[in-house]
């Protein structure tokens, strides 16, 4: 897509760049990279709220450029997820979508039990266990219910 820093200029002084940006398939981040790769002035932090508040505002102007070329700005592609060097620990569903960014929704596959938990997590199932052994072993009734609930 290609628009002009005219054009782009208008778009980001019109309304906040979370919301301009996702119409162009892009993200704020970006958008707000490209207007400085461009010099295009967009509102700070704070703007927008001053905005609605009805205070007084000011958005720098758009400063002459010697090269009035259009800029391109090419829709986010999705990424491939990888967790732990592997495609398996997480199911990519990409929504069928006539928008130009598909939305990707994330399901995490989470097993039973760890493998190798980190120490401190490690310590604190070894804790949960013992006291919980301690008391079923110790039958009294008050310190049985009072049992911590066994981990999956």
């Amino acid at each position: 897509m290609q628009i002009s820093r005219l054009d782009l200029y208008e778009l980001v002084s019109k309304s906040p760049l979370s919301k301009v940006a996702p119409s162009l398939g892009i993200s704020a981040t970006t958008l707000a990279g490209i207007c400085r790769k461009h010099n295009v002035p967009y509102p700070g932090s704070g703007y927008w709220t001053r905005k609605s508040l009805g205070q007084t505002v000011m958005l720098d102007p758009l400063p002459p450029d010697s090269e009035e070329q259009p800029i391109d700005i090419e829709p986010a592609k999705p990424r491939v997820l990888r967790a732990g060097g592997r495609t398996t620990d997480a199911i990519a569903v990409i929504s069928e979508s006539t928008e130009r960014t598909a939305p990707v929704t994330i399901v995490p596959i989470v097993k039973e039990r760890l493998n190798k938990p980190h120490p401190i997590i490690a310590k604190w199932i070894a804790d949960h266990e013992r006291r919980r052994r301690e008391a079923t072993e110790s039958r009294d009734p008050w310190r049985i219910k009072m049992a911590p609930a066994p981990l999956l």
